[in-house]
């Protein structure tokens, strides 16, 4: 995707970088404080879950090298991620510092509790400070260098504060305890991030490329569109391509969700990361690596993590407010009480530092990511592309849903159910007519309609000044006579007052003589009737919107189960319905993102149904359905509440453990390794309960 455009950029420029020390959304405002500054730089985006950070940037001021080495001096480091691939990650391995610091921990308490000389207990001790310290420290200085209170600063003045009151094993223990801890936490999000990137990676390394009637295994970056790729049974299909040779079952679910696979014929489309079944095909590529189906799932998810929910910048704002509160009420507790009514200096001490430890907003701050980042993992598994949290924030507020018609509630597959000719002009040259001047239009009418003229062997006359009015019809000049095809409210303004025009889907004008009356319908998709009773557990109420006529959008309404249906509907029509229905609460419409834009961008949440994922169909919305499953609708309603459900939990949760060991400290019951385990333990609660969104179903699915 290209970089959004800049007013203020001479050469504007976007560089994604992967940043291996970025695990905490306070290393994020470390880094936008040091690359605010910098001359050039527009705007940033940081994903913890990916460690990946996107700068757009004036490149006639600022480079991608200047970039990285002012993320180098916060004692971070960026590497560039490239088309070619992306940057090394680091593994989390063991831990051997740690393991030997708790060693030392456990053998310094069994001296003290054996009554060992002092300067052994001290010894065993120190080793384990000097084993953990110096990971906390870097970090601290990068927090200071950055101007920014997190809890490795907080834990190296709890720390130092415990060594100067001679605290020695608490000191010891705290530092272990915290490294373990940080361990544990770091393994958890290792894990969300493989459990998020195995969701979306399904593509084969390597296709069979076809040469010279000859196949060879080659990465898949070096395929190019137009060639061809023989795919065997039971493998993965490499690229994004059209049948050439062959038939064969696909199972399309790791890519767009579809329970069932598909049978595909010569001329059908194959999307990369798709299983064939029993036949060879031969298929001919028709997008790059980097381009398919799968790739855009990708670019745009990793897009969507960085898209913060208005939830998440809430809490943001005050995780930053918070911890400075906490280092005053901390202080206040060290000073007041020994200054103020006399008490002993040390007790007031150790509550202090507990405060301190305690204050970290960390289980705050990953309260609403994660849960996010999971939740959009498992709509893409599904099916359901979804562009960002904030979005996932709004489908949780849904109360009414406007479905499109034809395309989205319906197959789109208009069959002519019957064409009567309705004046002197004998029916098949007025379908020839008909035909010839609907050839070339993509309106699913007009496709039947010459379907059937060809069905019938008639051939397709020229047409002279043809004109075609979206939504309405077309006229042209065919053999010297004016020819008008359309619906009849339309026509009807065209013709001499008086001019009766039947009920009808379409009707053909042969000068200002109705000549045809076509009558065509369209039948509900297998799903439509599931996904609408699907809404309805979830208290949404459903609408119908359509361009088609009268009884043709009746029919379909009562075939799926939907009481309130709009007919004849233009494009701003439609946006228009959309902004009445909002009477009732925030809309969500459903269409086939290109027709249907205007009602797409005045609902709440826009999705298109994207049969494939189309270009147009994933930037018009704020989503997209990769296949016609339209129960993925009330699951998109679901998913989203109970997402939102999630970050409340997490919120309480982490705020409720703060405040426990906070009134603990205050009044002497909590130690400073209580306080590690509360500050967390928290964390790692959050992440577990936000990774349960991953697998996330239903009581309504119809697959749960």
């Amino acid at each position: 995707m290209n970089a959004p455009a800049c007013p203020r950029c001479v050469d504007h420029r976007t560089a994604t970088f992967h940043v291996a020390e970025m695990d905490c959304a306070h290393e994020v405002a470390i880094l936008e404080k040091r690359l605010a500054g910098l001359d050039g730089v527009v705007t940033l985006e940081a994903d913890v879950l990916s460690r990946q950070l996107r700068v757009h940037f004036d490149g006639a001021t600022q480079s991608a090298a200047g970039i990285a080495e002012a993320v180098a001096q916060t004692g971070m480091r960026a590497w560039p991620i490239t088309a070619a691939g992306e940057a090394p990650r680091a593994e989390v391995g063991a831990p051997w510092a740690l393991i030997g610091a708790g060693a030392a921990c456990l053998l310094g308490g069994g001296l003290w509790f054996a009554e060992a000389p002092d300067p052994w207990v001290r010894a065993s001790l120190l080793a384990a400070i000097v084993l953990t310290a110096p990971a906390t420290l870097r970090r601290a200085w990068q927090a200071i260098r950055g101007r920014r209170l997190d809890i490795h600063v907080l834990m190296t003045v709890a720390v130092i504060g415990a060594l100067l009151i001679d605290e020695w094993f608490e000191a010891a223990t705290v530092l272990v305890l915290f490294g373990v801890a940080q361990a544990l936490e770091a393994r958890s999000l290792a894990r969300a991030r493989r459990a998020i990137a195995d969701v979306l990676t399904v593509t084969p390394p390597t296709a069979d490329l076809l040469h010279g009637g000859q196949t060879r295994a080659v990465p898949v970056e070096q395929v190019r569109v137009g060639q061809s790729v023989v795919v065997r049974p039971g493998a993965r299909v490499p690229l994004d391509g059209t049948v050439l040779i062959g038939e064969s079952t696909v199972n399309q679910a790791p890519v767009t969700g579809e329970a069932e696979p598909a049978l595909k014929v010569i001329g059908d489309p194959l999307y990369a990361g798709s299983v064939n079944g029993d036949g060879t095909l031969t298929v001919q590529v028709t997008r790059v690596s980097s381009d398919s189906t799968v790739a855009r799932i990708v670019h745009q998810v990793e897009r969507a993590h960085a898209a913060r929910a208005q939830v998440q910048s809430l809490v943001d704002r005050f995780a930053a407010v918070y911890t400075p509160i906490v280092l005053a009420l901390a202080a206040a507790m060290a000073l007041l009480p020994p200054l103020v009514s006399g008490q002993p200096w040390l007790p007031w001490i150790e509550r202090a530092l507990v405060l301190l430890v305690v204050a970290c907003p960390c289980a705050l701050v990953i309260a609403t990511p994660v849960a996010m980042v999971s939740a959009l993992s498992s709509a893409a598994r599904r099916g359901l592309l979804l562009k960002g949290g904030a979005v996932l924030e709004r489908l949780a507020a849904i109360r009414v849903v406007a479905l499109d018609k034809t395309g989205t509630a319906s197959e789109g597959q208009v069959r002519i159910d019957a064409v009567t000719a309705i004046g002197a002009m004998p029916e098949a040259q007025a379908l020839q007519l008909a035909a010839s001047l609907e050839a070339g239009v993509h309106h699913p009418l007009a496709r039947a309609i010459v379907a059937l003229a060809e069905s019938r062997g008639l051939a397709l006359l020229p047409v002279l000044q043809t004109q075609h009015v979206a939504g309405r019809g077309a006229s042209g000049t065919i053999d010297g006579q004016r020819v008008s095809i359309g619906r009849v409210d339309w026509l009807a303004a065209t013709l001499p007052a008086g001019t009766t025009l039947p009920d009808a889907s379409a009707v053909l004008v042969v000068g200002e003589t109705p000549a045809l009356a076509i009558h065509a319908g369209d039948h509900a998709r297998p799903t439509a009737a599931a996904a609408v009773a699907g809404l309805m557990r979830v208290g949404a109420h459903t609408a119908l919107l359509s361009g088609d006529h009268e009884r043709a959008v009746a029919r379909l309404a009562d075939e799926v189960g939907i009481a309130e249906w709009r007919s004849r509907l233009l494009p701003e029509d439609k946006a228009t319905a959309v902004t009445e229905l909002a009477r009732r609460g925030p809309v969500l419409m459903v269409g086939d993102g290109i027709n249907d834009g205007p009602a797409l961008a005045a609902a709440s949440v826009g999705l298109a149904v994207a049969d494939g994922g189309t270009a147009v169909a994933l930037e018009a919305a704020d989503g997209a359905l990769m296949h016609h499953d339209l129960t993925l609708v009330p699951y998109a309603i679901a998913l989203g509440r109970a997402t939102l459900r999630t970050v409340r939990v997490n919120v309480a949760i982490a705020l409720a453990l703060k405040v426990a060991v906070m009134v603990a400290a205050a009044v002497g019951l909590a130690s400073l390794w209580l306080a590690v385990l509360a500050d967390v333990g928290a964390s790692l609660l959050v992440v577990a309960l936000s990774l349960r969104l991953l697998s996330f179903e239903w009581a309504g699915d119809r697959r749960a």
